[in-house]
């Protein structure tokens, strides 16, 4: 029997990402200042962009791999 089919858009945000986007609003920070700490350390967006928006940030957040982590 073969393995059940995932359901939508493979994963492209490296999990360190994910963390630290979820570390940051965890600690309060609004959208647009976590996509400022993005923006400041480097990292390109998930879909490899150079420059982060607060609605990046929005669209990551509600993602349900992120979702997970904020759950947990």
């Amino acid at each position: 029997m073969s393995a059940p089919r995932r359901v939508g858009r493979p994963r492209q945000c490296p999990d360190d990402v994910r963390k630290l986007v979820v570390q940051l609003h965890r600690e309060g920070l609004s959208l647009r200042k976590i996509a400022a700490q993005m923006n400041e350390r480097g990292y390109p967006t998930p879909s490899g962009k150079a420059i982060w928006s607060h609605k990046t940030v929005d669209y990551l957040l509600a993602t349900r791999h992120v979702r997970e982590l904020i759950d947990a």
